[in-house]
């Protein structure tokens, strides 16, 4: 017995979370546990293997628990994509028996999307056997009057609208990653850097340098990041990199996690590497001005 959820939920963002408001509550009253059902790849990627997304699989899983949901559950969408939405709903009534399902007002599923909130209601009235489970839709959450939705927030993101976009997730838009080693150009100007190993589908920012905050472990760190292509060095590859702030610990094959806080310049060529070092420096002081410190 659960109350059960289900859904991309990619960006984990404030109408997802009102979701598991929700869910907890009920859950609390009738005490029994919370269950979240997503898929892999997310249904937009399996249709479109260039579509962007918010967060990954592994960060969306881990916001799910930090709010609080006791089961994520990750169905393989190549298994399902096909399935027959009554089919679908069939399958999840007999493998999880829930007592309650909540979902969001715009919940399609199923082939060609023809499920709804109806195929679960149907179900629920012509088996005896789950006339008690309890169907809540939740409405169209908004803020600012706008309706919240993981396609606005991708739009402020490739807009470089950190602000509007944070807002509506209800957390800074960060990315997560293992550390990999690069060519430590950053080192050899005297500001070492973390580099990035790329997600598949992870939404990137445009190029340009970044105050960010740097996790590590259970500490924060200040710190700027720099997404582009090194113009300075003549680099060709898209980069993300992240210069932490009084931190000089090998980071290599460990996961950490960015936060992006705000947008400081776009990424420029410099005639001579000395331009760019003091640059850096500018970089470095305007991150430490925003902080308070000198």
């Amino acid at each position: 017995m659960s109350v059960l959820t289900i859904g991309a939920f990619d960006g984990v963002h404030l109408g997802h979370q009102e979701i598991f408001r929700k869910m907890k509550q009920i859950a609390l009253n009738l005490a029994i546990e919370t269950r979240l059902i997503t898929f892999s790849p997310y249904p937009r990627v399996f249709f479109d293997s260039n579509f962007p997304l918010i967060n990954s699989l592994e960060e969306n899983k881990k916001l799910i628990a930090s709010f609080g949901i006791d089961h994520c559950d990750v169905f393989s969408f190549h298994d399902i994509c096909d399935m027959p939405a009554n089919d679908f709903v069939a399958m999840i009534f007999e493998r999880f028996k829930p007592t309650c399902i909540v979902l969001g007002f715009d919940h399609r599923f199923g082939k060609d999307r023809a499920g709804s909130i109806d195929t679960y209601r149907a179900h629920i009235n012509s088996n005896q056997a789950f006339q008690q489970c309890q169907l809540i839709e939740i409405d169209e959450f908004q803020e600012n009057e706008l309706k919240v939705s993981s396609t606005r927030i991708r739009k402020h993101l490739l807009s470089n609208e950190l602000k509007e976009a944070s807002q509506l997730l209800g957390y800074p838009f960060f990315h997560t990653s293992k550390v990999v080693k690069g060519q430590q150009l950053g080192s050899k100007l005297g500001f070492p850097t973390a580099n990035f190993e790329r997600i598949p589908n992870k939404i990137v920012l445009p190029t340009g340098v970044y105050h960010t905050q740097t996790h590590i472990q259970s500490e924060i760190f200040a710190s700027i990041t720099n997404i582009g292509y090194r113009p300075t060095v003549s680099g060709k590859d898209l980069s993300i990199e992240t210069h932490i702030l009084n931190f000089d610990k090998n980071l290599y094959g460990h996961e950490i996690q960015v936060d992006f806080l705000e947008f400081l310049r776009p990424e420029r060529k410099f005639d001579h590497i000395d331009d760019l070092k003091l640059q850096i420096i500018s970089d470095i002081d305007l991150v430490k001005k925003k902080l308070g410190k000198t």
